[in-house]
This record gives structure tokens, sequence and C-alpha cells, in this order.
């Protein structure tokens, strides 16, 4: 397995990145929440999320774009295991996305159906999180890495 972070004077650093192609298909989430006392605790629940579904040529094009709005949690995580197809890739992108995967209850599903874990960074404002399922592969990056 190759090592894809490495330390140097107690700082991590991501290995160089062999890709420069532009995602083909990205799904960008928001989540809103809401407040539920559940005892002494407070939760954080998404009560509505919006996504834009978009694919793109290799130039970085967009040949197609869909806008949605979710309210249930089990509903939007249904809609982006729809969009994971066999033998590509599916990027999910949202700004402190760790988050609204949190939130919208993406952790409890995606594991409940199968989905394996490849990669997880979690350092500072960078997130990446890479999963698996059979042929099917989904790659979730924090815009906070970028902005």
């Amino acid at each position: 397995m190759i090592e894809s972070t490495y330390k140097i004077n107690g700082s991590f650093y991501i290995r160089k990145n062999d890709e420069s192609t532009i995602p083909a298909r990205v799904i960008y989430l928001d989540t809103e929440t809401k407040s539920e006392k559940i005892g002494e605790e407070e939760r954080l629940r998404m009560y509505m999320a919006w996504t834009c579904y978009q694919e793109q040529s290799e130039k970085g094009d967009i040949k197609f774009e869909s806008w949605n709005y979710h309210d249930k949690s089990r509903k939007l995580c249904k809609y982006i295991e729809d969009h994971a197809y066999e033998k590509t890739v599916l990027w999910i992108i949202g700004h402190n996305i760790f988050f609204d995967l949190q939130a919208s209850d993406f952790f409890h599903y995606f594991t409940r159906w199968g989905w394996i874990l490849n990669f997880v960074y979690d350092g500072g404002l960078t997130f990446i999180l890479v999963i698996h399922k059979d042929k099917k592969k989904i790659k979730i990056v924090s815009s906070t890495n970028y902005f």
C-alpha cells in the first residue's frame, strides 16, 4: 500500500496528486440544520439540502446540470448512491463537507448499504474521503481545501 501522507517536522503533508483530469461527474452538496435536543445533549440534524449534479467534458465544459432539493436524509443519501456508477468516480464537494455528511446521516446509511472505506484524511481545513462498493467509487472533498 502506498502511503498517502507523510510527516516532516511535525506537519503532515499529502503526497503529490498523480491525477490531472477534471472530474467528469460531481455533486455539490450543502445542508441546513436544526437543533434537536436528545436528553441533555443537542444534535444538529439536516432539515433540508441542495445538490447540484454536473457532468463535465474533459475540458471542463458542463454537459448536464441538475439542481435538487432534499428534505429527508435517507432520500438524499439514496440520491447520491444512485449517481455512483460502476467504473467511474462520483465526486462530492461541499464547504465543510464533513459537517454535511454527519448532519445528513451519510455515514449511517452508506455503512449500512455496504460501502467500504478506502481512504480518509482529516487535518486542519482539509478533508478527503474515498469509499467504494463493488466497482463504484465516491471521492468526497471539502471546498475548504481550496478556499
